[in-house]
């Protein structure tokens, strides 16, 4: 599958007119690597580092419950695992997406739906837990809004590979995505044009070709009174080159939070009505 994969990401990025350089290859590679590694652990598993052999074969073994897993993966690239609870960043920043999301489809006449798009969701797609033990992330939306999704509420989520099987109707994952593929998305017969908010944790922030991603997520926004928002965190020595791109593809920046560390910038974009 790996192969596969990678095949499908560099294919995608060719049609976005993403240069193939030596470096983004090799930085798409070992990203997909550690995506189909931590696949193999629970979400937020404390992975020592590769110096302290012993310990980090423990700790991996434990969590994959494969001995052999962990010896592998002690040879291949870095370990991670993805955070629960995808809407961290934003609610801390005031942003609750359940909210927002009921706020916009309670706005709705008719049958026009609303459309979410999160980029990278991994295991906060739909099997991640918080410290409580509620389900974070799209789970959480589907728990709250599960009378909504499939009909008034469409969900929508990219990952570099596929995490997850037998989603329920009106949930989507798309794997084999950048950030700064997405108008990628719109040769899928299940997505639409246009989504009422994008998102992002830290995914955007990573991508080798960060500002590609804000132009291209501009462009599949939505205008409308609740939605038409961009909502991500992404690099802060950046900062003016993203509002200058966000601003030229018709949005226009209603918050911005500098987090600081590997966080950034936090930023919340709304598109304007033509």
């Amino acid at each position: 599958m790996y192969s596969y994969y990678l095949e499908s990401i560099k294919s995608r990025a060719k049609d976005s007119s993403i240069e193939l350089s030596e470096t983004l290859e090799k930085e798409i590679r070992l990203g997909l690597k550690r995506d189909l590694q931590a696949q193999k652990i629970p979400p937020n598993t404390p992975v020592p580092r590769r110096k302290n052999i012993i310990k980090y074969l423990c700790v991996v073994s434990k969590a994959s419950g494969s001995p052999i897993h962990a010896f592998k993966s002690l040879l291949s690239p870095g370990s991670w695992t993805s955070s629960g609870g995808s809407f961290k960043l934003a609610e801390d920043c005031g942003y609750n997406i359940t909210d927002i999301l009921l706020e916009i489809t309670s706005s709705r006449e008719g049958k026009k739906a609303c459309n979410y798009l999160e980029i990278g969701a991994g295991y906060a797609g739909f099997l991640s837990k918080d410290k409580t033990g509620k389900r974070a992330g799209i789970a959480e939306l589907y728990d709250t809004h599960k009378d909504l999704i499939g009909d008034k509420l469409f969900l929508h989520f990219t990952n570099l590979s596929k995490w997850h099987d037998n989603l329920p109707e009106g949930i989507y994952e798309h794997p084999a995505f950048l950030g700064s593929t997405l108008l990628s998305l719109r040769k899928l017969e299940e997505c639409p044009d246009y989504f009422d908010v994008i998102y992002s944790q830290c995914a955007a922030y990573f991508d080798y070709n960060y500002l590609k991603f804000i132009e291209q997520a501009c462009n599949m926004l939505c205008p409308s009174d609740k939605g038409g928002l961009l909502i991500f965190n992404g690099k802060t020595e950046l900062d003016r080159q993203a509002i200058e791109v966000a601003e030229r593809e018709g949005t226009t920046l209603i918050y911005k939070e500098e987090l600081g560390g590997m966080n950034g910038t936090f930023y919340v974009f709304k598109k304007n009505n033509v």
